[in-house]
């Protein structure tokens, strides 16, 4: 779509200087808008000690795979920058300003604006020089903190946004303009979430500080080729393979990056009459499964711990749908929005969403409840949601070769109510063997801790060619055959339907072999064997048809925070039932409530 554009239009043909949001100065936008809840957010961070980041910090990486020792720091720093310039902009009476000030010099002093784990594998000649994530991400912040509070830091310090101005040059458009050698940028590799991260960031910071129309032009043709090739990666169901937490920086990237442009142009350049754009970002709504929960596969958590209130808004005026509203609304409520944010608690800084989240907030208060009961297919990203009464099944077919893939080829979750039952376990604290060659050998990443069966003593084998071989959803019934995805051999055919009824899920797996088969159930709730069922968190049961051996066991989360978070446990719980296969094996199971 966006190199179709280019092929009659540029961006020069445009003027880009519309501002993406009215200053702080501008009292008469603010005050009817802002509210005490982010000043008493930035009152957490006066007189902030702002945390070093040490050369050993960096180092740990190498020398025990600890990435966290240098991210702690490097997001704690954006994490109160945020929030203070946030206060200042809902208070204006410069309380906030002295300590913006010192959070900006701080980073500007930073050798590096990203993190440790992604310095290897960059053109760049020099590492200050190199745009990963979250260099991208620390120019946008700074330079939206310098454009919103212009004339308020000009009169406090002048030559705090020239410097600013000095480094963003020198790192991210000397780095950028000029060159085709990131992977992210797509040219001869394949691409991912990096794209529309990075380029939606860069989008950002040229429009405030390029004042040059034929670099910024230049600049922005360039972005409109490199994320046209995201854009065709993704299928046209506008399903995210990753997840609903990443789809935040993918597909809401994408959106982000077009409702720049959209704005900067003063409507001139408006992509979201693209169909296949608003299937994109529909996403989000669509695998939404009530009180915060989302369908999760993948790297992909249950819950997202970031904001995307005000994205999703946005979304819902752009394509004048109430749909996003709605999810904006809940995650409102049931999301991270309005947690008490004070040092030492990280939350992305991801500014221009927040400010959207500011100047529609009553507006989002207003926007009808969400509905979660109806059926989502998405048939080429092979997911599918199955909701009736209380009880929601969410499948998924695919392939073991996905972004940020787990083995988990004919996998399901099960909620009851919108509290989780069966769960895809996604994904601990990021390592350096998070995406290494050992990276299946985390418990977490592999089928044995899915809700799939392991096969003559044989889990999964990743790669894009170990698929499911079909997929379907008719009316509350999932079917996936799935003997694809395990290593040549193990079966002869593994089918599965999945059922979801009023008072509990069906489940029948039939599998052609010779040898033995042990169908897993994974769960963070408490299980027991009673007999030949499994009590599952004092509420459900798990029944067999099929005489087997019942095995439990557990993993630990190892005070893991992430884990904890997400399922208010320290440990998954793994029900097996065992059985031995002489040609061909149909076995079924039934969930339901005690």
């Amino acid at each position: 779509m966006f190199r179709k554009w280019l092929e009659t239009h540029s961006a020069a043909d445009h003027d880009l200087t519309t501002v993406l949001y009215p200053p702080a100065s501008d009292r008469g936008f603010w005050d009817g808008i802002c509210d005490s809840y982010y000043i008493h957010e930035a009152e957490n961070f006066l007189g902030y000690e702002w945390p070093m980041i040490r050369a050993t910090q960096y180092m740990k990486l190498n020398s025990s795979g600890d990435r966290r020792a240098q991210e702690n720091p490097h997001f704690s720093r954006r994490t109160a920058l945020c929030a203070l310039v946030m206060g200042e902009i809902a208070e204006h009476k410069g309380r906030f300003l002295p300590d913006i000030i010192d959070g900006v010099f701080a980073i500007c002093e930073e050798s590096f604006w990203g993190v440790s784990a992604h310095i290897g594998g960059m053109p760049a000649k020099r590492t200050e020089c190199t745009i990963d994530l979250f260099a991208a991400e620390t120019a946008s912040l700074l330079a939206i903190t310098c454009h919103m509070l212009m004339d308020e830091l000009d009169a406090e310090c002048p030559r705090l946004i020239p410097r600013v101005e000095r480094e963003v040059r020198r790192r991210i458009f000397n780095s950028y303009t000029d060159n085709t050698g990131y992977p992210w940028m797509g040219y001869g590799y394949p691409v991912n979430n990096w794209t529309s991260w990075i380029i939606s960031n860069l989008l950002t910071v040229y429009l405030i500080f390029e004042k040059d129309k034929a670099v910024l032009s230049k600049a922005v043709d360039k972005m409109m080729y490199e994320i046209n090739t995201l854009y065709t990666t993704i299928p046209d169901d506008g399903g995210c393979d990753e997840g609903a937490c990443y789809w935040a920086v993918s597909g809401g990237c994408i959106f982000e990056f077009c409702d720049q442009l959209y704005v900067a142009s003063g409507g001139e350049i408006d992509f979201f009459s693209d169909e296949k754009i608003r299937r994109i970002c529909q996403f989000e709504y669509r695998v939404y499964l009530g009180d915060g929960y989302f369908a999760n596969f993948a790297d992909g958590t249950p819950k997202i711990t970031h904001s995307v209130v005000g994205l999703l808004y946005m979304m819902g005026i752009r394509f004048s749908d109430p749909g996003f509203a709605a999810l904006a609304k809940d995650l409102r409520h049931n999301g991270p929005e309005r947690e008490n944010i004070t040092p030492g608690v990280e939350r992305d800084a991801k500014i221009k969403r927040r400010l959207y989240e500011m100047i529609y907030a009553k507006d989002i208060e207003n926007a009808p409840d969400i509905d979660t009961d109806q059926p989502e297919f998405f048939r080429r990203t092979e997911i599918a949601i199955v909701r009736n009464g209380k009880w929601c099944v969410a499948a998924k077919g695919g392939h073991n070769g996905e972004n940020h893939n787990h083995n988990d080829v004919g996998s399901f979750i099960a909620y009851f109510n919108f509290s989780p039952v069966l769960v895809d376990p996604s994904c601990g604290t990021y390592n350096t063997s998070s995406f290494g060659e050992s990276r299946y050998d985390i418990w977490t990443n592999n089928s044995g801790w899915h809700n799939v069966p392991e096969i003559n003593g044989k889990m999964q084998h990743e790669g894009k060619e170990y698929c499911a071989d079909s997929f379907m959803l008719d009316e509350n019934t999932v079917k996936v055959s799935f003997a694809g995805a395990y290593p040549d051999g193990a079966a002869k055919a593994v089918e599965r339907v999945i059922s979801v009824t009023g008072s509990g899920i069906y489940l029948q797996d039939c599998v052609t072999l010779s040898g033995t088969v042990t169908e897993h159930f994974v769960t963070p709730l408490s299980v027991r064997a009673d007999g030949d069922r499994v009590i599952i968190g004092e509420e459900y049961i798990l029944r067999c048809e099929t005489d087997a051996e019942i095995v439990l066991d557990s993993a630990d989360f190892e005070g893991d925070e992430k884990l904890t978070l997400y399922w208010k446990a320290d440990r998954m719980n793994r029900i097996g039932f065992a059985f031995t296969v002489k040609d061909r094996l149909c076995v079924s199971f039934t969930l339901d409530r005690i």
